[in-house]
């Protein structure tokens, strides 16, 4: 069977590009990069039914809510696909197979006649030792465990034994687990290597080592290229996405806190107290903590008209002390919401019953809601990846909303800036990189550069610097060095010891020139700056 493509070109192309690249002779693992909103699920289910008349096609989904969304987009076509999936409860194998991974791992000699392998969300494909890829509170920290299926770190992991961690399942259920040493995906693809693989995303990065970086560029690496990409501006461009209206609340001061000991996220403790301890300001000059500051923000929403309002917090204290200021106005949906009870409270959102859903990460993926008129961020992340998708809840369009309005309360549009910046470039010789602009202005590349950019990098003992840093007041830039500069004006050495970093003064050049810090800093180096000035 042969599909008659009549919807958008660009998944006209990625369908034709994709089939083109698996029936090639050469063996390569290729990769489709389409953002949120652009139609990834009916892509896939295209690609499948014309490959499935050369040879089976197995697709592969994370969570049992892709797989249903990739089941409805294939049945759409008038093609029934078979599922292999123990969440689904169905196993059965056909011409196109939808299985989750942990369903089928334990079991490759049963796929040994499919040719061709999809795989939705790919950057969730691990590495030969998953245990060296999870890091806590990145995306990096969601893995693929036989009997619970995608699980994600915890990030406390206090008195957890060695060789073990706390993960949290889709549901929001936390186990400890041991560490796994292979990833399912290489286990099921390491013995049946004639499979041809295709991967989609719409984060296609992987932070490795202390860096954010493109999945064809991390080592090792599974993905060879990019086969097909769309870019977000000519998304929005088209009128195929939402227009997003950013409103941003001063206060919060991503450089005051702390990262934790993977470099990689905020440190949690420190997190909470900037949250509750630190004085803010409401719209009346009265002081209070960012709580408080949360139920004003929403209140104002609600008053200007947002129909629904979607928060990300970073904690379940934040979502709990929100819906009980609201006095019954908001929902809250944690990890432990009886899934009866979560799709009922969705569904009231849906239907204007319930005006504000409060959350940690329970619908960072998965929740599609179109005529989504509001997200206010007030969960900080370091992480790319997770900033996206936060905002992507209210990218898609929708003909009762004129825009989307994003309201940042966390720095994080300074960070990465607006999602309609961010596109996929080749900088030469398949050096893919993800470019935005960051708080809206200059454009600036965002992986292959170190986690948080160059003011996050580098401090004392408590920002657990890697590397030595010095800035440069010619050039206002942090920069890695084995050595201290000879004849340069770089003011501040910070010196990686061991498992220590030390802070040090080196008057070079210009005495008068002083460093101006964009980072958390402790008593001994605020003493050293001082000493220096």
């Amino acid at each position: 069977m042969t599909l008659i493509l009549e919807d958008r070109e660009y998944q006209n192309l990625a369908v034709s590009r994709g089939v083109e690249f698996l029936l090639q002779k050469k063996k390569r693992n290729g990769l489709v990069y389409m953002p949120t909103g652009s139609g990834k699920s009916l892509v896939i289910g295209r690609t499948a039914i014309e490959l499935a008349n050369s040879a089976p096609v197995i697709v592969f989904q994370p969570t049992r809510e892709i797989l249903e969304q990739n089941f409805e987009k294939i049945c759409s076509y008038g093609f029934r696909p078979e599922v292999f999936s123990a969440s689904f409860g169905s196993r059965s194998i056909g011409e196109i197979t939808l299985a989750t991974i942990g369903s089928v791992y334990k079991h490759p000699e049963w796929f040994e006649d499919f040719q061709f392998g999809l795989i939705d969300e790919a950057h969730l494909v691990g590495v030969k030792d998953n245990s060296r890829q999870i890091v806590a509170g990145s995306e990096e920290g969601q893995f693929y465990h036989r009997d619970l299926g995608l699980v994600t770190m915890v990030l406390d992991q206090s008195d957890v034994p060695a060789g073990k961690i706390r993960v949290m399942d889709d549901d929001g259920t936390e186990s400890i687990i041991a560490k796994p040493k292979k990833s399912m995906y290489r286990s099921f693809f390491d013995l049946l290597p004639h499979m041809r693989l295709l991967g989609y995303t719409a984060s296609p990065y992987r932070l490795q080592a202390d860096e954010l970086k493109v999945i064809t560029r991390t080592i090792p690496r599974i993905w060879n290229e990019f086969v097909h990409w769309t870019q977000n501006k000519d998304l929005f461009d088209a009128g195929y996405l939402a227009k997003l209206e950013y409103h941003k609340i001063k206060g919060f001061k991503r450089a005051a806190i702390a990262t934790n000991s993977t470099g990689a996220e905020f440190d949690e403790k420190e997190l909470q107290m900037h949250l509750w301890e630190r004085n803010w300001e409401t719209k009346d000059k009265k002081s209070c903590n960012f709580q408080d500051k949360l139920t004003e923000v929403v209140n104002r929403l609600l008053a200007a008209g947002r129909r629904n309002v979607l928060v990300f917090t970073a904690s379940i204290r934040e979502s709990e002390y929100l819906a009980e200021q609201m006095e019954g106005e908001c929902a809250i949906i944690t990890g432990q919401t009886p899934k009866d009870e979560r799709e009922s409270t969705l569904q009231d959102f849906r239907s204007g019953a319930i005006k504000v859903v409060t959350n940690v990460g329970v619908l960072v993926h998965g929740f599609d809601f179109p005529e989504l008129e509001c997200v206010v961020d007030a969960a900080p992340t370091m992480s790319l990846a997770r900033y996206y998708q936060k905002l992507g809840r209210a990218i898609r369009s929708h003909p009762q909303k004129e825009s989307a309005w994003i309201v940042d309360m966390v720095e994080g549009y300074g960070q990465f800036g607006p999602v309609e910046s961010l596109h996929l470039y080749c900088q030469g010789n398949s050096r893919w990189d993800i470019f935005g602009r960051p708080g809206g202005g200059a454009e600036k590349q965002l992986t292959s550069v170190p986690i948080g950019g160059d003011g996050m990098k580098g401090c004392c003992p408590k920002c657990r610097a890697r590397k030595w840093m010095a800035y440069y007041p010619k050039t206002s830039k942090w920069l890695p060095l084995s050595a201290p500069p000879q004849g340069s004006r770089a003011n501040v050495i910070v010196e990686r010891q061991g498992s220590k970093s030390v802070c040090s003064i080196v008057k070079h050049g210009d005495p008068k020139a002083t460093a101006v810090l964009h980072f958390t800093v402790c008593d001994k180096f605020k003493a050293a700056r001082k000493d220096a000035a």
